[in-house]
């Protein structure tokens, strides 16, 4: 742990910028105290500003996402607020547990742009009121330095997946326990299209033995658990962005819209636009208190 600390202090001191980290199963910090999982200041100030904590958000939900589904490699963004930022998305076991994040930066006025792989949030806008968001603007950095950042930042992406996996599989007792690794699967997997068979991979047993663990740890069964599982994302989707249900229901991994509607409405009592309203409605409510 002392090793990897020193090495992102290293980075961000060399570098002159912050490392951040994105987990997404709320489980890696009782492992990785050394790791920041806080924001910078410079996207603090950015998200202060009204709307702007959603539209980091929908970027997180569905830019990088999408990105990172499809190549494991780092690559530059520029967010919504025109800030540059590395991207290295972090595996275990072929799973997407954490994005690392390093920057912010200002590209310099006269650099040309990058040549390593760049996207560019749609959010984006190119005008001075957007860029200058934050009382205290980022570094500035030019293409070749952000082509060396990236390098690095894959060093360092690599750094922390191997202290991670060691960590959860070795240093952790309980990660051999069969509900501890369950609920492992679902947190990571239930957006993609998965089935029994894939759990029992998992935990190394074939599908009878998968189904009586489920019925010995959860009293349940994989539909249930998973519908479960992707309807509590599908609800706090709904209450922290605007996004349209269509896009939600992808989301959460359902490819047909029309199937969660009528699954959230059976599940929940309300359909997801009713969710939403719900929500909007009681938290009018509570601020005329």
């Amino acid at each position: 742990m002392k090793l990897l600390r020193k090495r992102i202090e290293s980075f961000e001191k060399l570098l002159g910028c912050h490392v951040c980290v994105h987990e997404y199963p709320g489980e890696l910090r009782k492992f990785a105290g050394c790791i920041h999982f806080h924001s910078n200041i410079f996207c603090e100030n950015v998200k202060t500003k009204k709307g702007n904590g959603q539209t980091c958000l929908e970027s997180d939900y569905r830019l990088l996402k999408n990105r990172m589904d499809a190549s494991r490699i780092p690559f530059l963004k520029i967010c919504h607020a025109g800030y540059i930022e590395g991207v290295c998305p972090i595996f275990i076991n072929d799973t997407h547990i954490a994005t690392a994040f390093a920057g912010p930066y200002t590209l310099k006025p006269s650099s040309s742009r990058p040549g390593c792989d760049l996207i560019e949030d749609p959010f984006y806008k190119k005008d001075k009121d957007n860029n200058r968001i934050s009382h205290k603007m980022p570094p500035v950095a030019d293409a070749r330095f952000l082509e060396h950042l990236l390098n690095m930042l894959e060093l360092l992406g690599n750094a922390m997946e191997n202290f991670l996996q060691k960590s959860i599989q070795s240093g952790d007792p309980g990660w051999q326990d069969p509900k501890t690794r369950i609920l492992f699967f679902f947190e990571h997997d239930f957006r993609k299209d998965i089935y029994l068979e894939d759990l029992a991979k998992f935990l190394g047993v074939g599908t009878s033995r998968a189904s009586q663990l489920l019925r010995i740890h959860f009293r349940s069964n994989f539909p249930k658990m998973l519908n479960e599982r992707r309807m509590e994302h599908s609800k706090r989707m709904l209450a922290d962005t605007d996004m349209k249900v269509s896009s939600i229901s992808e989301e959460c991994g359902y490819s047909d819209p029309a199937y969660f509607f009528r699954l959230f409405r059976k599940i929940n009592g309300t359909t997801p636009d009713g969710f939403r309203r719900k929500l909007k409605t009681n938290s009018g409510r509570g601020s005329d208190i």
